[in-house]
């Protein structure tokens, strides 16, 4: 179960607005996470780091790039 329209810009807004550096989103029956962490909020990133065991916060372009290069279905 992901997120609903409505829920999806609830977060987009947070994520815009000058008051928030960090936006965790769980739905109730699901154990997938939803989470939006400002680049220039340095405490939100650590407890990024914390809850989610991520070392470096890479924009979306480079997780792109990667899959851009891994091999297509069938090949080694």
């Amino acid at each position: 179960m992901t997120l609903n329209l409505l829920e999806r810009l609830a977060m987009w807004i947070l994520h815009r607005s000058s008051r928030t550096g960090l936006v965790i989103v769980k739905p109730r029956d699901c154990t997938v996470m939803s989470y939006s962490v400002h680049l220039e909020d340095e405490q939100a990133q650590q407890i990024v780091d914390e809850v989610f065991g991520i070392d470096v916060i890479e924009p979306p372009s480079f997780e792109l790039e990667r899959l851009y290069h891994l091999p297509a279905y069938g090949e080694e």
